[in-house]
């Protein structure tokens, strides 16, 4: 039974149930017993509905859902938006917002432990609540030029919702919302045409920031308010501006990369009649289906030599899965929806295990973590087949089992063009050298690019006068780099200076004679400048960039010869750090361990490892960025 069939006939029995009289459908009886002593303001909604059977369906639909719905709530949250609204009142801290952010809430929750909790929905709305938000869904739907590109199914499970994931709830955000985005949509009389408008107005609005959020969901006035916010905070204003309009808006997410980050990525899609999912993506203005999952692309600016870069190199945050979440629970009792073919993901493989097992289930591993869950599939005369699936990626059957479960194959890799490759030892050994525990990506390269054109001069004039030049950079930089200098008298000083456009501080910047590092007092006029005092309103610290040509140096206290240069840039410290004690494991059946040791320079050496074997490097001693690798060619490649 199709999910659009199950809820027409939900609906019917609702419709039944209104002419019956007070016997409710069962899905709105559980509701009512869970409410408790509450169990009558949500009497009085359906009571107020009566004689409208398309209102009364509609608060039916949402009793009947609402016990496994919560908001976030507490002292900690409480406060914690208190002081982030009065900090955006003042224009000269707006810009401030995300560096704030994370003192709040470190301040929030030293002032109020354990001051947060799950507020149900059962409990906790009352009736005028549920009342003005069904009145102001249904007069969006229905007063919209695209109202016959809504059928009732839609508007139930994707308009009429007065939440989008735990955020706190706050009245007449309908309205809020309709009249500061009317006139984005002002003229429109095409369903995907007023989408695409509204995606791009609050996009426009607002900032995305990684790091701005509270580990607890505000209301989605306050996070529109904000400006700046994670994904999922930032498809609360999306789908709730959408609703507003009666524009059916959906969640769609992936729970993590296949291959990248500790965390996944979500966003609003709006779902049509034709069985479509439309989404904007990032930097178009035109709503189109089929799309690739945003965000999941670090264009390149520049690429280096890869046979002079020491590093495999990835664009790509690869997605083995897309998911929906909806308000109502589906037929497999979950409000999970499988999803991942409207965005492409497409490739199918058969397992056969190697060893006998009741179920298999496709696993993927958890950054830093191990392997969890991935996909579950069919079985078919002895195997198990899984669909719709993520590629490249790297995945391993397994037995699920009560809090276990148990390999039944080797790892392998579903390739782009749907071919497997199994990861199985070859019986031979190699040595192996490590640079990284983590995949690196253009994201740093596209940093690091910019860094061209920066030039290294030496001087005996602390201003610079007429300084010498010594190198410049050519190509694009990597993590650590070294040049040979040739002067033909001490200087004083040295410095880097930064090429127009460059966002990223040169670091551990080093002048050396014959292998012997010099020791200088940083100077400069870079990067790293101080915190000023600003007062208004908030006694915190208040940072303004830097003016002028931007440069990092040394001051040797007097003339010095020197031979090198060395220096790095900013990175995500996933390099091989000397003094941290690493492990070193490989597959078979289990993470078996290559010994540890400790790292002596910026490289770890493993003699006779298995080849052709999955490999984990782990830092034992700092970091969570952890991904498994295969050796290819002399490189790590990461998975």
């Amino acid at each position: 039974m199709t999910r659009r069939l199950s809820l027409v006939l939900v609906l019917s029995a609702v419709l039944s149930a209104s002419c019956a009289g007070p016997s409710y459908p069962p899905g709105v009886k559980q509701a009512l017993a869970a409410a408790g002593p509450g169990k009558g303001r949500l009497v009085r909604v359906l009571r107020h509905y009566r004689s409208d059977s398309l209102k009364y369906q509609a608060a039916c639909f949402l009793i009947s859902e609402m016990p496994r719905h919560y908001s976030n709530s507490g002292p900690a949250i409480d406060w914690y938006k208190e002081q982030m609204l009065e900090l955006i009142k003042d224009p000269h801290m707006r810009d401030s917002v995300v560096r704030y952010s994370q003192m709040y809430e470190k301040e929030a929750d030293e002032r109020f432990p354990g001051g947060v909790h799950n507020a149900p929905d059962i409990i906790n709305l009352d009736a005028s609540f549920l009342k003005d938000n069904i009145d102001a869904a249904f007069d969006a739907w229905q007063t919209a030029p695209w109202r016959d590109e809504v059928d009732f199914d839609l508007f139930c499970r994707y308009v009429l919702p007065y939440r989008v994931s735990s955020e706190q709830l706050v009245t007449h955000w309908r309205d809020s919302l309709r009249r500061e985005y009317a006139p984005y949509v002002e003229g429109a009389t095409d369903i995907r045409d007023a989408f695409s408008r509204l995606m791009v107005a609050v996009t426009g609005k607002m900032s995305y920031s990684g790091t701005t959020h509270y580990p607890h969901l505000l209301d989605v006035l306050s996070i529109r308010d904000i400006r700046f916010a994670i994904c999922e905070q930032r498809s609360i204003v999306y789908a709730d501006v959408l609703r507003a309009f009666g524009i059916p808006a959906a969640y769609d997410y992936v729970p993590r990369w296949a291959n990248y980050s500790t965390t996944g990525h979500a966003w609003i899609s709006m779902p049509a009649l034709d069985g479509k999912t439309y989404t904007v993506y990032e930097g178009d203005t035109a709503a189109r289906s089929d799309n690739f999952v945003s965000t999941s692309y670090f264009k390149p600016l520049d690429l280096p030599d890869p046979d002079s870069f020491p590093y495999h190199l990835d664009s790509l945050k690869l997605p083995f899965k897309v998911y929906r979440r909806d308000f109502s629970l589906g037929a497999d009792g979950t409000s999970r929806r499988d999803v991942s073919a409207m965005y492409g993901l497409k490739a199918s493989v058969r397992v056969t295990p190697d060893v006998p097992a009741d179920s298999v289930c496709l696993y993927s591993f958890v950054t830093a973590r191990d392997w969890d869950f991935a996909a579950s599939g069919s079985r078919d005369h002895g195997g198990w087949v899984f669909s719709d699936l993520g590629t490249p990626a790297l995945f391993l059957a397994a037995e699920p089992g009560p809090g276990a479960w148990k390999a039944v194959a080797d790892p392998f890799i579903l390739q782009g063009d749907g071919t497997v490759r199994n990861i199985h030892p070859a019986g031979g050994t190699v040595k192996m050298k490590l640079l990284r525990k983590y995949p690196l990506t253009t994201h740093w390269t596209n940093r690091w690019c910019l860094l061209k054109g920066g030039v290294f001069q030496a001087s005996d004039d602390p201003g610079f006068s007429s300084p010498v030049l010594l190198d410049s950079i050519a190509d694009i930089p990597s993590y650590l780099n070294s040049s040979q200098v040739h002067i033909t008298r001490p200087y004083r000083y040295v410095r880097f200076v930064y090429p127009e456009g460059a966002k990223l501080q040169i670091e551990n910047l080093e002048v050396s004679r014959s292998g012997v590092p010099l020791k200088g007092e940083t100077i400069g006029n870079d990067f790293s400048y101080g915190p000023v005092d600003y007062a208004a309103n908030h006694n915190l610290p208040y940072v303004s960039p830097p003016k002028g040509e931007l440069w990092t140096g040394l001051d040797f206290g007097e003339p010095v010869w020197f031979d090198a240069i060395s220096y790095g840039f900013k990175n995500d410290d996933n390099f091989i750090s000397p003094g941290d004690e690493y492990e070193l494991y490989w597959w078979d059946g289990w993470w078996k361990s290559l010994g540890r040791c400790i790292a002596e320079d910026r490289f770890l050496v493993y003699e006779d490892v298995p080849e052709g074997a999955l490999f984990w490097l782990r830092d034992l001693t700092k970091g969570k960025e952890e991904r498994p690798f295969t050796y290819e060619d002399g490189k790590q490649i990461f998975w």
